[in-house]
């Protein structure tokens, strides 16, 4: 083989050798953003449940008081977690 061939070979293979190493930097980088991203992604998902199932039982606590108001014969003491039934005394 003459020189002039194997030192063409030899570029080659560095050149081709350092096109690798940037295309394996690239994808490092690119799975480091991508990874960011998902993080932000399962962030934002997780605030807005958080902040509808908020929403939700706070509309479940108004409409629970509502109905509490509304009954005519019974209210509802809560105490402790627990609820018991109370008659209201008549006048």
């Amino acid at each position: 083989m003459a020189p002039s061939k194997r030192l063409g070979d030899i570029i080659d293979r560095k050149w081709t050798e350092q096109k690798v190493l940037r295309y394996q930097e690239e994808l490092r980088s690119l799975a480091t953003e991508l990874a960011l991203s998902e993080q932000r992604e399962r962030r934002r998902t997780a605030q807005s449940l958080h902040d509808r199932i908020g929403q939700v039982l706070a509309l479940i606590n108004i409409r629970i008081g509502a109905l509490l108001e509304w009954s005519p014969r019974r209210t509802w003491r809560i105490h402790c977690g627990r609820s018991a039934p109370r008659q209201r005394r008549r006048a």
